[in-house]
């Protein structure tokens, strides 16, 4: 069998190729979100940082992500390997020598493959030029879309009351919502965030219970906050959130299920609190005055403009000639 450098397009490899490009996709995807959120693997990461260093350092736990999504290629490749052997494609690169124990016919010459010139010209060609820029176009346009709906959706939300000292319970579809309760400071934990050996913020995670509440009852609510102290208007007292005690309180927000950084959820753990099935985050810092804070407009607008430059460049962009 000739050696080509493409191999053959039969219906298992196809579907392999699909296969390979969710997981390596889902995979990014995955270990992004967990990034963002301080969950999964990333949070399993800063969660052990912190119990060892007393500390965690975002590139770290960059870094092992990055290190777990490249091993979890490995399989790919194995996987890889065993259809080009089932199906004898053997990859060729470019002034490769058959091997030993190949056809005399094939011994002695250059592998017929494309140079690295012609995979140049066929790259900056009218055609791969023209699909580069679809797909940057198609990718931005997507991105666009999706924060124009979100925006819209975020937009009609209704803002739902909820006082836990009551038995009225939240509708299921509820994303927004002032909660009225106890906020327990005394079970809070407080994560600081340092740069260059200054404080930049400080987020406060604390359980929002019923007054009649009891240790060993679960927590169904968890407030998240990034203002250190707690006004009453009513009453005009102020409660800082790091003095250890529990008061009234109310919150709104945004309610997220089950969404709590590991080592939140970690430290509620080890204080013997059992967290609800489900239970919510609510961050306040997405309602103010009982209206949802709706992110700025122009980042929709940003990701498409980028795109279409990245589209205009694909064809602006001269191609680079052997030397």
């Amino acid at each position: 069998m000739t050696p080509t450098p493409t191999p053959p397009q039969t219906p298992v490899r196809i579907a392999f190729t699909a296969f390979a490009m969710v997981y390596l996709l889902g995979g990014a995807a995955y270990l992004a979100y967990g990034f963002a959120t301080h969950t999964g693997l990333s949070g399993w990461l800063i969660n052990w940082q912190m119990q060892h260093f007393d500390e965690a350092d975002n590139s770290l736990t960059l870094v092992g992500c990055v290190l777990a999504w490249v091993l979890s290629l490995v399989p790919m490749f194995y996987g890889l390997v065993r259809l080009n052997r089932s199906e004898g494609f053997t990859p060729t690169f470019p002034g490769q020598q058959p091997a030993a124990g190949a056809p005399a016919a094939m011994r002695g010459m250059a592998t017929p493959v494309r140079t690295y010139q012609d995979q140049q010209n066929a790259l900056y060609s009218r055609r791969g030029r023209t699909i580069a820029a679809l797909v940057c176009v198609a990718v931005s346009g997507a991105a666009f879309l999706y924060l124009t709906l979100a925006e819209a959706h975020l937009a009609a939300q209704s803002v739902y009351s909820l006082d836990l000292n009551t038995k009225a319970t939240l509708p299921a579809e509820a994303e927004l919502a002032t909660v009225h309760g106890v906020l327990a400071a005394n079970y809070g934990f407080v994560l600081e965030e340092t740069k260059s050996g200054s404080t930049k913020s400080r987020t406060t995670y604390a359980p929002l219970l019923p007054a009649n509440w009891k240790p060993g009852q679960p927590v169904r609510f968890v407030v998240k906050t990034k203002v250190p102290v707690y006004q009453n208007f009513t009453t005009g007292r102020v409660f800082f959130l790091d003095s250890a005690q529990a008061f009234p309180a109310t919150y709104d927000g945004r309610l997220s299920r089950n969404d709590l950084p590991t080592y939140v959820s970690q430290h509620y753990a080890g204080q013997r609190l059992t967290l609800a099935t489900p239970y919510y985050m609510l961050d306040d810092s997405e309602v103010a005055g009982g209206r949802p804070v709706l992110p700025s407009s122009s980042r929709r607008w940003i990701a498409l403009a980028v795109g279409l430059f990245a589209a205009v460049g694909c064809f602006m962009m001269k191609q680079p000639t052997a030397r």
